[in-house]
């Protein structure tokens, strides 16, 4: 692997790491410390080493590390086998203690009390929760949206059915509804109407595609052939890698910690995992994904008591 000492600055070796997958290291002179993946080996690495100056949740690794391991990957896939690997083959000594997810957040809805819609740092109450999310900022301004589109008070209560028309199910029927609004706004020589509705769809159409991964990426069991290998995946993760007579298991994901009020939701350290998988199933086997999909929606609806038939469409 390329080596970068962190004893000197190593500005000019950042510069030169290419803006591709791969995969890389932290080491002192005795041991690996924590290994990491990336899309953008350039952008991740120079991530880390800024927040190593600053940021207490690197402060093991600021103290220790003395050498950066990298190896660029032919995409995200083969980074991703590639750092379970690592990580199987090397221990590092950190792994568990450095979590740069800890930022991540949560959207919650309150279906048994005020029925608001909260962002919260973990899962641990009785909430609905979704995510976790990367961008708090995207979640703050999707809150802020859906309160806006629906005009959700703090003195005003909305019908759980609402809530789960707008939030939980398939959301081309309300992106249908917000986009006929603003072809109104625009005929209607409301202009600048019209493209805030823009900006606003946008957000929410954003938000139910990242629902398609929620609804199924903790959920997906099946195997894939990749570069003369035969991949088993259980629950969304990488279990079994099998090829050119090796077999290399990896750990067995527990499902059953999980509540139901937890259906939509990942452990955060988990996320990266989860989406790789997704998206190479997304253009591998699209037909899993949908299925899957359809299903949980369902399972949800269930869950939540849902009736077409009492839908408050009061906005």
């Amino acid at each position: 692997m390329n080596e970068i000492l962190l004893s000197k600055d190593p500005k000019q070796d950042i510069d030169k790491l290419p803006e591709k997958p791969g995969v890389f290291y932290f080491s002192n002179e005795l041991q690996p410390l924590f290994v990491s993946l990336a899309s953008n080996l350039k952008g991740r690495i120079a991530f880390y080493l800024d927040s190593m100056k600053e940021d207490d949740r690197f402060i093991a690794l600021r103290d220790t590390a003395t050498k950066l391991y990298w190896e660029e990957a032919t995409n995200n896939l083969t980074a991703l086998i590639w750092h379970k690997k690592l990580v199987k083959k090397l221990e590092p000594l950190l792994q568990p203690q450095v979590k740069p997810y800890e930022d991540y957040c949560y959207l919650a809805i309150d279906f048994e009390g005020d029925k608001k819609i909260q962002i919260k740092e973990n899962t641990q109450g009785n909430l609905f929760y979704i995510g976790p999310f990367r961008d708090r900022f995207f979640v703050a301004d999707l809150v802020e949206t859906f309160k806006n589109l629906l005009q959700i008070k703090d003195d005003k209560q909305f019908s759980n059915n609402l809530l789960i028309e707008t939030f939980l199910r398939s959301g081309n029927t309300f992106l249908a509804i917000l986009e006929k609004r603003r072809e109104d706004l625009f005929k209607e020589i409301k202009f600048q109407d019209s493209e805030s509705m823009k900006a606003q769809i946008d957000v929410v159409a954003k938000f139910y595609q990242y629902m398609i991964f929620y609804y199924t990426a903790r959920y997906i069991n099946t195997t894939i052939d990749i570069d003369e290998s035969k991949i088993t995946i259980k629950n969304g993760f990488i279990e079994k890698i099998e090829g050119k007579g090796k077999i290399e298991e990896f750990r067995a994901t527990d499902t059953s910690e999980y509540r139901e009020n937890e259906f939509l939701a990942l452990d955060k350290g988990d996320l990266d995992e989860l989406w790789i998988v997704f998206f190479e199933l997304v253009s591998s086997k699209k037909e899993i994904i949908t299925s899957i999909y359809q299903e949980n929606i369902r399972k949800v609806l269930t869950t939540l008591k849902y009736k077409p038939e009492e839908i408050d469409h009061e906005n």
